[in-house]
């Protein structure tokens, strides 16, 4: 995980940001609780946001599916683990404590980062939840799932994180959570002989007998039919989901967390300054020289603080693949090594068939790289906040695909106002028209989302 978290044991004190959300999470919570209409889900949530609530499936129109907007680098997953407690104290304390968690992420990359914290008793996230559940607490990967025992669930929190991927296809054989696992055959031995004869004894009908509260990272990610069927069919008690771009219709958002919140509590590098050059090459020099100069300002700042920065350049291609059509991930190394005479050890290639991140530790001083080039594979799930400058020559045009991109420059390491002001800010440049226009409804969103001086 990132810096703000290294070496460090026990409880993370909560932002007041943080604070707020848990507190609305709280108060629908008790709301929906005692709620005496039809749909308490719903009628819980317009009361205490007045907002119309969306039905997003009709197989469960009773089930709490509410959103948490959250922009990134505001610490979801550590909100995440906090609601998951509240959501036992206000709602299921019939359960004492114990029952089943699905915990779904949307790559493997999150699954790994995610997995490991929560597996890691010293970690913040782990250690919020142990609170909660007074250490009783369970927490497997998928493939831990398929050997599942009664008792992880009977006397602790079990907690299960998972891509949806890995349950999601329109025909699931050849899932290992759909399949026969004699494993698994205890969770069915309450069952009559006739239904027990029928049913697979499978980890997917383990989760669905059990009620599980879901938690969704990237909600926005969930709202496909073939998600929200996923979703229906592991017969859910409670949905809660976590984006920074919810999508307007399909995400019932009972708080938002404005980008001046993260700012005022030095979570973020804000403002973010935007430049369009006309070429592409132009658009990586001009990249390369502002990460010269961050570089030399963060060496200063090591000298007045003694906290160590190194500067790094996320480029985004337009194509992973060769091709003498578009600007291909090979091409821009090649120009950054050649024509820029950038250092080989400096540039990685980070896509999904090639992974020259993979084992380095990148807040190393030890650590040489300083350009990442990739197409989409850090749109989410990047938590690096040495990443200054983001260098996109994609012409992507969806201002949540923006947003989602930009995100990955906005940590601010540890935390901390940097004494250089041009240490707390981000830096975009791009040659592609439709990135500029989606990038300024980004920029013009979040300022209508309370930051006015972006």
């Amino acid at each position: 995980m990132g810096t703000i978290f290294r070496n460090y044991q026990g409880s993370m004190e909560l932002k007041n940001y943080q604070k707020t959300v848990i507190d609305r999470v709280q108060e629908y919570l008790e709301n929906l609780r005692g709620n005496p209409a039809r749909n308490p889900a719903k009628s819980a949530f317009i009361e205490i946001t007045d907002k119309p609530y969306h039905i997003l499936t009709e197989d469960m129109p009773n089930v709490p599916f509410i959103c948490i907007k959250v922009p990134t680098g505001g610490g979801k997953t550590l909100l995440a683990a906090h609601s998951i407690g509240k959501i036992y104290d206000h709602y299921l304390f019939e359960r004492d404590y114990r029952g089943l968690v699905v915990w779904f992420v949307p790559s493997d990359a999150i699954r790994t980062q995610t997995l490991n914290a929560l597996t890691d008793r010293t970690h913040p996230y782990r250690y919020a939840i142990d609170e909660y559940f007074d250490n009783r607490v369970v927490v497997l990967d998928k493939k831990e799932g398929l050997s599942l025992r009664v008792s992880d669930i009977r006397d602790n929190v079990c907690i299960i994180v998972s891509t949806l991927a890995a349950f999601k296809r329109e025909d699931t054989e050849g899932l290992k959570a759909y399949e026969n696992n004699g494993n698994l055959m205890p969770h069915f031995e309450y069952l009559e002989a006739e239904e027990k004869e029928n049913i697979t004894k499978s980890l997917f009908e383990v989760i669905k007998m059990n009620n599980p509260l879901i938690i969704i990272d990237e909600g926005h990610n969930a709202k496909t039919w073939l998600s929200l069927d996923l979703i229906t069919q592991l017969n859910p008690c409670f949905v809660l989901e976590f984006t920074a771009t919810p999508i307007e219709n399909k995400s019932n958002v009972i708080i938002g967390v404005p980008a001046y919140a993260l700012k005022e509590e030095q979570m973020v590098k804000l403002p973010i300054n935007l430049k369009n050059e006309t070429h592409w090459e132009t658009t990586l020099k001009a990249a390369v020289e502002k990460r010269n100069e961050l570089e030399k300002i963060a060496s200063d700042e090591e000298r007045l603080s003694g906290e160590y920065i190194r500067p790094i350049v996320l480029i985004q291609a337009e194509q992973e693949k060769e091709s003498e059509k578009k600007i291909h991930v090979r091409q821009i190394k090649d120009y950054l090594i050649n024509e820029l005479n950038i250092p080989d050890n400096q540039v990685a290639i980070k896509t999904g068939k090639e992974d020259d991140l993979e084992g380095l530790d990148l807040f190393s001083p030890l650590c040489t790289v300083k350009y990442i080039i990739t197409r989409d594979a850090i749109k989410e799930g990047w938590d690096c906040s040495f990443a200054y400058v983001l260098a996109s020559v994609f012409n992507v045009g969806s201002a949540i695909s923006v947003e989602q991109l930009i995100g990955r420059i906005l940590r601010l390491p540890n935390a901390k106002k940097k004494n250089r002001s041009e240490l707390n800010e981000s830096y975009v440049f791009t040659s592609a028209e439709r990135f500029q226009r989606a990038a300024d409804a980004v920029i013009k969103g979040m300022i209508e989302n309370g930051y006015k001086n972006i």
